[in-house]
Protein backbone atom coordinates (compact mmCIF):
# COMPACT_ATOMS: atom_id res chain seq x y z
CA UNK A 1 0.00 0.00 0.00
CA UNK A 2 2.84 2.39 0.89
CA UNK A 3 4.57 1.70 -2.43
CA UNK A 4 1.32 2.37 -4.29
CA UNK A 5 0.96 5.77 -2.59
CA UNK A 6 4.57 6.64 -3.54
CA UNK A 7 3.99 5.70 -7.15
CA UNK A 8 0.73 7.66 -7.40
CA UNK A 9 2.45 10.70 -5.87
CA UNK A 10 5.28 10.32 -8.39
CA UNK A 11 2.85 10.13 -11.31
CA UNK A 12 1.24 13.39 -10.18
CA UNK A 13 4.55 15.21 -9.48
CA UNK A 14 6.29 14.31 -12.72
CA UNK A 15 3.22 14.80 -14.89
CA UNK A 16 2.88 18.26 -13.32
CA UNK A 17 6.57 19.04 -13.96
CA UNK A 18 6.17 17.86 -17.56
CA UNK A 19 3.16 20.12 -18.16
CA UNK A 20 4.84 23.07 -16.43
CA UNK A 21 8.06 22.68 -18.45
CA UNK A 22 6.19 22.29 -21.73
CA UNK A 23 3.61 25.06 -21.44
CA UNK A 24 5.28 27.81 -19.39
CA UNK A 25 5.38 30.90 -21.61
CA UNK A 26 8.62 31.81 -23.36
CA UNK A 27 8.93 35.06 -25.39
CA UNK A 28 9.06 34.28 -29.11
CA UNK A 29 12.62 34.72 -30.27
CA UNK A 30 14.37 33.02 -33.17
CA UNK A 31 17.62 32.68 -31.20
CA UNK A 32 15.93 30.41 -28.64
CA UNK A 33 14.70 27.68 -30.95
CA UNK A 34 17.08 25.14 -29.42
CA UNK A 35 16.08 26.25 -25.93
CA UNK A 36 12.44 25.49 -26.75
CA UNK A 37 13.46 22.09 -28.12
CA UNK A 38 15.35 21.43 -24.88
CA UNK A 39 12.23 22.27 -22.89
CA UNK A 40 10.17 19.83 -24.98
CA UNK A 41 12.71 17.03 -24.57
CA UNK A 42 12.93 17.58 -20.81
CA UNK A 43 9.14 17.63 -20.61
CA UNK A 44 9.10 14.31 -22.48
CA UNK A 45 11.56 12.92 -19.95
CA UNK A 46 9.24 13.92 -17.12
CA UNK A 47 6.27 12.28 -18.81
CA UNK A 48 8.44 9.19 -19.27
CA UNK A 49 9.19 9.22 -15.53
CA UNK A 50 5.44 9.34 -14.86
CA UNK A 51 5.04 6.34 -17.19
CA UNK A 52 7.82 4.57 -15.32
CA UNK A 53 5.86 5.00 -12.11
CA UNK A 54 2.78 3.50 -13.77
CA UNK A 55 4.88 0.48 -14.75
CA UNK A 56 6.08 0.16 -11.15
CA UNK A 57 2.49 -0.17 -9.99
CA UNK A 58 2.05 -3.30 -12.10
CA UNK A 59 5.59 -4.70 -11.96
CA UNK A 60 6.86 -6.10 -8.70
CA UNK A 61 10.15 -4.63 -7.45
CA UNK A 62 11.63 -8.03 -6.58
CA UNK A 63 14.71 -9.14 -8.53
CA UNK A 64 13.94 -11.07 -11.70
CA UNK A 65 15.04 -11.01 -15.32
CA UNK A 66 11.93 -9.35 -16.80
CA UNK A 67 11.88 -6.51 -14.28
CA UNK A 68 15.56 -5.67 -14.65
CA UNK A 69 15.50 -5.83 -18.44
CA UNK A 70 12.37 -3.65 -18.71
CA UNK A 71 13.50 -1.04 -16.23
CA UNK A 72 17.07 -0.85 -17.55
CA UNK A 73 15.79 -0.23 -21.06
CA UNK A 74 13.33 2.34 -19.77
CA UNK A 75 16.03 4.04 -17.69
CA UNK A 76 18.36 4.30 -20.69
CA UNK A 77 15.71 6.09 -22.75
CA UNK A 78 14.97 8.42 -19.85
CA UNK A 79 18.65 9.22 -19.24
CA UNK A 80 19.23 9.86 -22.92
CA UNK A 81 16.41 12.44 -22.93
CA UNK A 82 17.90 14.14 -19.88
CA UNK A 83 21.31 14.52 -21.48
CA UNK A 84 19.78 15.50 -24.83
CA UNK A 85 17.93 18.42 -23.25
CA UNK A 86 21.21 19.65 -21.76
CA UNK A 87 22.99 19.34 -25.10
CA UNK A 88 20.24 21.34 -26.80
CA UNK A 89 20.30 24.11 -24.23
CA UNK A 90 24.05 24.39 -24.84
CA UNK A 91 23.28 24.91 -28.55
CA UNK A 92 25.56 21.99 -29.27
CA UNK A 93 26.29 21.62 -32.99
CA UNK A 94 27.72 18.18 -32.22
CA UNK A 95 24.40 16.98 -30.87
CA UNK A 96 22.33 18.50 -33.66
CA UNK A 97 24.46 16.96 -36.39
CA UNK A 98 24.46 13.53 -34.85
CA UNK A 99 21.54 11.42 -36.01
CA UNK A 100 18.86 10.74 -33.40
CA UNK A 101 19.12 6.98 -34.01
CA UNK A 102 22.78 6.98 -33.01
CA UNK A 103 22.03 8.86 -29.79
CA UNK A 104 18.98 7.05 -28.54
CA UNK A 105 16.93 4.68 -30.65
CA UNK A 106 19.75 2.31 -31.65
CA UNK A 107 21.06 1.74 -28.08
CA UNK A 108 17.51 1.22 -26.78
CA UNK A 109 16.78 -1.18 -29.65
CA UNK A 110 19.92 -3.16 -28.79
CA UNK A 111 18.69 -3.38 -25.20
CA UNK A 112 15.32 -4.68 -26.39
CA UNK A 113 16.86 -7.29 -28.70
CA UNK A 114 19.27 -8.49 -26.03
CA UNK A 115 16.43 -8.70 -23.54
CA UNK A 116 14.29 -10.76 -25.89
CA UNK A 117 17.19 -13.09 -26.59
CA UNK A 118 17.18 -13.94 -22.89
CA UNK A 119 13.87 -15.72 -23.35
CA UNK A 120 15.32 -17.80 -26.18
CA UNK A 121 18.52 -18.64 -24.31
CA UNK A 122 17.32 -18.72 -20.71
CA UNK A 123 20.56 -20.20 -19.52
CA UNK A 124 22.30 -16.94 -20.47
CA UNK A 125 19.94 -14.58 -18.64
CA UNK A 126 22.45 -13.65 -15.92
CA UNK A 127 25.13 -12.88 -18.49
CA UNK A 128 22.66 -10.84 -20.55
CA UNK A 129 21.69 -8.78 -17.50
CA UNK A 130 25.38 -8.01 -16.87
CA UNK A 131 25.73 -7.00 -20.53
CA UNK A 132 22.62 -4.80 -20.34
CA UNK A 133 23.97 -3.01 -17.26
CA UNK A 134 27.33 -2.54 -18.98
CA UNK A 135 25.69 -1.03 -22.10
CA UNK A 136 23.61 1.27 -19.92
CA UNK A 137 26.62 2.59 -18.02
CA UNK A 138 28.75 2.98 -21.16
CA UNK A 139 25.99 4.95 -22.88
CA UNK A 140 25.21 7.25 -19.95
CA UNK A 141 28.89 7.82 -19.19
CA UNK A 142 29.58 8.65 -22.83
CA UNK A 143 26.73 11.17 -22.91
CA UNK A 144 28.01 12.66 -19.67
CA UNK A 145 31.49 13.30 -21.09
CA UNK A 146 30.04 14.72 -24.31
CA UNK A 147 27.92 17.13 -22.25
CA UNK A 148 30.94 18.19 -20.19
CA UNK A 149 32.94 18.79 -23.38
CA UNK A 150 30.16 20.85 -24.96
CA UNK A 151 29.68 22.80 -21.73
CA UNK A 152 33.34 23.81 -21.73
CA UNK A 153 33.07 24.83 -25.37
CA UNK A 154 29.97 26.93 -24.65
CA UNK A 155 31.65 28.49 -21.62
CA UNK A 156 34.63 29.46 -23.80
CA UNK A 157 32.32 31.01 -26.40
CA UNK A 158 30.59 33.10 -23.73
CA UNK A 159 33.95 34.26 -22.37
CA UNK A 160 34.94 35.33 -25.89
CA UNK A 161 31.79 37.28 -26.68
CA UNK A 162 30.54 38.71 -23.40
CA UNK A 163 32.22 41.40 -21.30
CA UNK A 164 30.44 40.28 -18.14
CA UNK A 165 29.83 36.65 -17.34
CA UNK A 166 26.57 35.00 -18.35
CA UNK A 167 26.05 32.45 -15.59
CA UNK A 168 25.59 28.95 -17.00
CA UNK A 169 27.23 27.14 -14.09
CA UNK A 170 23.83 25.63 -13.22
CA UNK A 171 24.03 23.63 -16.47
CA UNK A 172 27.27 22.07 -15.29
CA UNK A 173 25.57 21.14 -12.01
CA UNK A 174 22.71 19.55 -13.93
CA UNK A 175 25.16 17.50 -16.00
CA UNK A 176 26.66 16.04 -12.83
CA UNK A 177 23.22 15.59 -11.29
CA UNK A 178 22.12 13.69 -14.40
CA UNK A 179 25.06 11.30 -13.95
CA UNK A 180 24.08 10.80 -10.31
CA UNK A 181 20.48 10.08 -11.31
CA UNK A 182 21.55 7.66 -14.06
CA UNK A 183 23.72 5.67 -11.65
CA UNK A 184 21.26 5.96 -8.77
CA UNK A 185 18.37 4.69 -10.85
CA UNK A 186 20.16 1.41 -11.61
CA UNK A 187 21.35 1.00 -8.02
CA UNK A 188 17.77 1.50 -6.85
CA UNK A 189 16.59 -1.17 -9.29
CA UNK A 190 19.19 -3.74 -8.22
CA UNK A 191 18.99 -2.93 -4.50
CA UNK A 192 15.34 -2.25 -3.55
CA UNK A 193 16.41 -1.29 -0.02
CA UNK A 194 17.78 2.03 -1.30
CA UNK A 195 14.76 2.71 -3.48
CA UNK A 196 13.07 4.75 -0.74
CA UNK A 197 16.01 7.18 -0.50
CA UNK A 198 16.11 7.59 -4.27
CA UNK A 199 12.33 8.13 -4.35
CA UNK A 200 12.61 11.01 -1.88
CA UNK A 201 15.66 12.72 -3.44
CA UNK A 202 14.76 12.57 -7.15
CA UNK A 203 11.56 14.75 -7.05
CA UNK A 204 13.54 17.51 -5.31
CA UNK A 205 16.29 17.29 -7.93
CA UNK A 206 13.86 17.35 -10.84
CA UNK A 207 11.99 20.32 -9.37
CA UNK A 208 15.30 22.20 -9.18
CA UNK A 209 16.05 21.21 -12.79
CA UNK A 210 12.64 22.49 -13.93
CA UNK A 211 13.09 25.79 -12.10
CA UNK A 212 16.47 26.38 -13.76
CA UNK A 213 15.25 25.50 -17.25
CA UNK A 214 12.12 27.64 -17.04
CA UNK A 215 13.90 30.71 -15.69
CA UNK A 216 16.93 30.55 -17.98
CA UNK A 217 15.44 32.02 -21.18
CA UNK A 218 13.89 35.22 -19.75
CA UNK A 219 17.13 36.06 -17.93
CA UNK A 220 19.14 35.30 -21.05
CA UNK A 221 16.88 37.45 -23.24
CA UNK A 222 17.28 40.38 -20.88
CA UNK A 223 21.05 39.93 -20.84
CA UNK A 224 21.21 39.83 -24.62
CA UNK A 225 19.02 42.92 -24.88
CA UNK A 226 21.41 44.84 -22.64
CA UNK A 227 24.42 43.59 -24.60
CA UNK A 228 22.79 44.65 -27.85
CA UNK A 229 22.33 48.14 -26.44
CA UNK A 230 25.81 48.44 -24.97
CA UNK A 231 28.03 46.48 -27.36
CA UNK A 232 31.04 48.60 -28.23
CA UNK A 233 31.39 48.15 -31.97
CA UNK A 234 33.30 51.40 -32.59
CA UNK A 235 36.13 51.76 -30.09
CA UNK A 236 38.06 54.96 -29.72
CA UNK A 237 41.08 54.88 -32.05
CA UNK A 238 44.58 55.13 -30.68
CA UNK A 239 46.08 58.59 -30.66
CA UNK A 240 49.40 57.50 -32.13
CA UNK A 241 49.44 57.80 -35.90
CA UNK A 242 51.12 55.12 -37.93
CA UNK A 243 50.90 56.39 -41.47
CA UNK A 244 53.21 53.72 -42.80
CA UNK A 245 51.20 50.76 -41.50
CA UNK A 246 48.50 50.82 -44.23
CA UNK A 247 51.20 50.75 -46.88
CA UNK A 248 52.96 47.82 -45.20
CA UNK A 249 50.06 45.53 -44.41
CA UNK A 250 46.92 47.08 -45.94
CA UNK A 251 47.12 45.08 -49.18
CA UNK A 252 47.94 41.91 -47.23
CA UNK A 253 44.84 42.39 -45.09
CA UNK A 254 42.76 42.87 -48.26
CA UNK A 255 44.16 39.66 -49.77
CA UNK A 256 43.38 37.74 -46.58
CA UNK A 257 39.80 39.09 -46.59
CA UNK A 258 39.31 38.15 -50.26
CA UNK A 259 40.31 34.55 -49.45
CA UNK A 260 37.39 34.42 -46.97
CA UNK A 261 39.66 32.86 -44.35
CA UNK A 262 37.60 34.73 -41.73
CA UNK A 263 34.91 32.04 -41.91
CA UNK A 264 37.07 29.56 -40.01
CA UNK A 265 36.32 28.77 -36.36
CA UNK A 266 38.39 29.83 -33.34
CA UNK A 267 40.42 32.58 -35.03
CA UNK A 268 42.44 34.91 -32.84
CA UNK A 269 44.45 38.01 -33.64
CA UNK A 270 47.80 36.25 -33.27
CA UNK A 271 46.91 33.55 -35.81
CA UNK A 272 45.43 36.03 -38.30
CA UNK A 273 48.46 38.33 -38.02
CA UNK A 274 50.73 35.37 -38.70
CA UNK A 275 48.73 34.40 -41.80
CA UNK A 276 48.85 37.98 -43.07
CA UNK A 277 52.60 38.16 -42.52
CA UNK A 278 52.79 40.66 -39.68
CA UNK A 279 52.57 40.67 -35.89
CA UNK A 280 49.49 41.19 -33.75
CA UNK A 281 50.56 44.66 -32.57
CA UNK A 282 50.78 45.98 -36.14
CA UNK A 283 47.46 44.37 -37.06
CA UNK A 284 45.78 45.79 -33.95
CA UNK A 285 47.07 49.30 -34.69
CA UNK A 286 45.92 49.02 -38.31
CA UNK A 287 42.41 47.90 -37.36
CA UNK A 288 41.98 50.46 -34.59
CA UNK A 289 43.56 53.48 -36.27
CA UNK A 290 42.57 52.99 -39.88
CA UNK A 291 39.40 50.90 -39.78
CA UNK A 292 38.18 52.18 -36.40
CA UNK A 293 37.41 48.63 -35.21
CA UNK A 294 38.64 46.12 -32.68
CA UNK A 295 39.85 42.80 -34.05
CA UNK A 296 36.73 40.96 -32.87
CA UNK A 297 34.36 43.53 -34.38
CA UNK A 298 36.29 43.56 -37.69
CA UNK A 299 36.29 39.75 -37.85
CA UNK A 300 32.59 39.40 -37.09
CA UNK A 301 31.64 42.25 -39.43
CA UNK A 302 33.26 40.28 -42.27
CA UNK A 303 31.43 37.16 -41.14
CA UNK A 304 28.06 38.91 -40.92
CA UNK A 305 28.49 40.37 -44.41
CA UNK A 306 29.20 36.85 -45.66
CA UNK A 307 26.10 35.51 -43.90
CA UNK A 308 23.74 37.93 -45.67
CA UNK A 309 23.89 36.16 -49.03
CA UNK A 310 23.59 32.76 -47.34
CA UNK A 311 20.46 33.85 -45.47
CA UNK A 312 18.81 35.12 -48.65
CA UNK A 313 19.93 32.39 -51.07
CA UNK A 314 19.50 29.42 -48.71
CA UNK A 315 16.15 29.97 -47.04
CA UNK A 316 15.89 26.45 -45.67
CA UNK A 317 19.27 26.64 -43.95
CA UNK A 318 18.89 27.15 -40.19
CA UNK A 319 20.54 30.01 -38.31
CA UNK A 320 22.72 27.48 -36.52
CA UNK A 321 23.96 26.11 -39.84
CA UNK A 322 24.61 29.62 -41.21
CA UNK A 323 26.51 30.55 -38.06
CA UNK A 324 28.69 27.44 -38.30
CA UNK A 325 29.42 28.15 -41.98
CA UNK A 326 30.67 31.69 -41.29
CA UNK A 327 32.61 30.87 -38.11
CA UNK A 328 30.15 31.87 -35.37
CA UNK A 329 28.78 28.48 -34.24
CA UNK A 330 26.63 29.62 -31.33
CA UNK A 331 23.29 30.89 -32.67
CA UNK A 332 22.78 33.49 -29.94
CA UNK A 333 26.22 35.02 -30.65
CA UNK A 334 25.50 35.03 -34.39
CA UNK A 335 22.13 36.76 -33.87
CA UNK A 336 23.60 39.25 -31.42
CA UNK A 337 26.40 40.34 -33.75
CA UNK A 338 24.08 40.36 -36.77
CA UNK A 339 21.65 42.74 -35.09
CA UNK A 340 24.37 45.08 -33.82
CA UNK A 341 25.99 45.30 -37.26
CA UNK A 342 22.88 45.39 -39.48
CA UNK A 343 20.21 46.75 -37.14
CA UNK A 344 17.95 43.74 -37.59
CA UNK A 345 17.88 40.07 -36.62
CA UNK A 346 18.87 37.37 -39.14
CA UNK A 347 15.23 36.31 -39.27
CA UNK A 348 14.09 39.85 -40.09
CA UNK A 349 16.82 40.24 -42.72
CA UNK A 350 15.90 36.97 -44.42
CA UNK A 351 12.21 37.91 -44.42
CA UNK A 352 12.94 41.38 -45.84
CA UNK A 353 15.38 40.44 -48.62
CA UNK A 354 14.39 36.92 -49.57
CA UNK A 355 13.90 36.40 -53.29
Amino acid sequence: MEELVFNLAYIFIFALLGVFTLFTHVPKNEEFRNYLKARKVLSGAFFMMASYCIIRIFVKSSYNYTNLWTLLTFSMAFSWMQYSSLMLILNSAKFKLRHIFVDGVIPVTIMLILGLSGYIFKILQKEIIVLLILIYFVKTTYMFFICVKEYRKCEKEIDNYYDDILDISWIKRLIWISLFLSVGMVIAIIFPSVHMVFDIISPVIFTYMTFKFVNFAPAKIERMRKKNENLDIKPEPKKRKNTDIPEKIGHKVDEWVQSKAYCRLDLNIKDVASEIGTNQNYLSVYLNSHLNMTFQTWLNTLRIEESKSILVNSEKKSLEAVGIEIGIPESYNFSRWFKNITGMTPFQYRKTYRK
